[in-house]
């Protein structure tokens, strides 16, 4: 099932602010990086990075043409 095309403009801002939020969370310190990795299940950190990637890769699937994939699908 792919993504509704009508939400690529709020994926893009969503990319935005994932990657603002990353920016912002290696800008904690040591200390409490640790205290979040430790308290917390999962790492903050990868589960960030995961929700970015998941993000990004939805995006890249709305540019793709809709045309190309129904001929990869016969």
């Amino acid at each position: 099932m792919r993504p509704n095309r009508k939400d690529l403009r709020r994926l893009n801002s969503i990319q935005s602010m994932s990657e603002n939020l990353q920016s912002a969370y290696h800008g904690l310190t040591v200390e409490t990086q640790t205290f979040l990795r430790e308290e917390f299940r999962g790492e903050t950190e990868l589960k960030l990075r995961d929700f970015s990637t998941n993000v990004s890769e939805a995006i890249e699937e709305l540019k793709k043409p809709i045309k190309a994939k129904k001929e990869c699908s016969e």
